[in-house]
């Protein structure tokens, strides 16, 4: 054979072999393995107070109370403290307007400074966060104060928002962004990262939109870390905000996403959960310990009476199994307790408290 002619039929096999490579590497970056949890825990709950017309929202613990936000027969108010001992009705707070320390409607989320008794919310309608003493609210004092941060946070949700230490911020898909690290002084860190998902390249406005109208997230309690998972499929990420740089630390693919897309070609598309999908992840609560999902890996009904745990590299721990829906929860590790809102078999909205053994 020509020398000309077999040069040239080395290269194209050498081409050939590199993208056949970095074809099986793609894929194998892309394969899905759903999580085993080897321990299974069947949760015995016992009712805290299913007197209180509770709300759909996401629930906190501060000191020796629980933080629960919604509408409710007998105030206004956006908040309402009770006893994590008892469940006994304490007080509400957070009052509905337009003015200063006021929120303009109910809201489901909100994020906590545990350490220094502090609430904070967000309204969507007045661009502001307006922080709670819940130390005041106790005393009768004057307790509400506006926030306003350093730049546009105009997609910015309430439940994509979190407290991390020292007057630090994480939010979550804001105008610009992905995710936001913020003082009240100066944007500390952004980015942009997604996992990749199967789109073609002209329609990665999609996978973006999987990610957010899909995706839940929420903060490691000593601002390290933070995690960020989705429904409809299921995909866990966990992230380093720690310093002046978000980085991805994991990416566990568990179930491939299939969802129902519109607009595919604009660059706001907009993505619900198709019915072939795996649920997957609907809310999470951390620890300094773990990470606890409202996880279901069930196809049609949402059923959601399961709590999958995980480490801070996303490896399966134990699952808990629940009686009743399980809305928002809340962990005391070390005294092996939990608090969290449910639906029970009439379709009612309880607090409950429940033991789990040592993990």
């Amino acid at each position: 054979m020509n020398k000309s002619i077999l040069n040239k039929v080395l290269g194209v096999s050498l081409i050939i072999c590199l993208l056949y490579s970095c074809n099986g590497n793609q894929q194998e970056g892309m394969k899905y393995v759903a999580p085993v949890f080897k321990k299974q825990l069947n949760v015995k709950a016992k009712t805290l107070n299913d007197d209180f017309i509770f709300d759909i929202g996401r629930i906190h613990l501060v000191d020796t109370f629980l933080i629960c936000p919604g509408k409710t027969d007998i105030n206004n108010n956006c908040f309402h403290i009770f006893s994590k001992r008892s469940g006994d009705y304490i007080k509400s707070f957070g009052d509905i307007g337009q003015g200063p320390g006021e929120i303009s409607s109910i809201i489901r989320g909100f994020c906590v400074d545990a350490k220094n008794m502090m609430v904070y919310a967000f309204d969507l309608r007045q661009n502001k966060y307006v922080s709670f003493s819940i130390n005041d609210v106790l005393n009768n004092e004057l307790y509400a104060e506006d926030i306003y941060f350093p730049y546009l946070l105009d997609n910015i949700l309430s439940h994509n928002f979190f407290y991390l230490k020292n007057e630090e911020f994480l939010m979550g898909y804001s105008r610009l962004n992905r995710f936001v690290k913020t003082s009240l002084e100066d944007t500390i860190a952004t980015t942009n990262i997604y996992p990749e998902l199967d789109e073609p390249r002209d329609y990665k406005k999609v996978e973006e939109a999987y990610f957010f109208y899909l995706g839940c997230m929420a903060a490691k309690p000593d601002g390290k870390k933070f995690v960020h998972a989705t429904r409809g499929g299921c995909i866990l990420e966990i992230l380093d905000c720690s310093g002046n740089k978000i980085q991805p630390l994991q990416t566990k693919r568990f179930f491939k996403p299939v969802y129902n897309s519109s607009h595919r070609n604009a660059n706001y598309p907009y993505v619900s959960k198709s019915d072939d999908a795996v649920n997957g992840i609907v809310s999470i609560s951390c620890t300094n310990k773990y990470i606890y999902a409202n996880y279901n890996d069930n196809k049609g009904e949402n059923t959601f009476n399961q709590i999958a745990v995980f480490d801070w590299d996303g490896n399966p721990v134990k699952m808990l199994s629940f009686e009743d829906r399980v809305i928002s929860a809340v962990f005391e590790e070390d005294n092996h307790t939990g608090y969290a809102l449910v639906w029970d078999s009439d379709d009612d909205v309880n607090l409950i408290t429940f033991k789990i053994e040592s993990l």
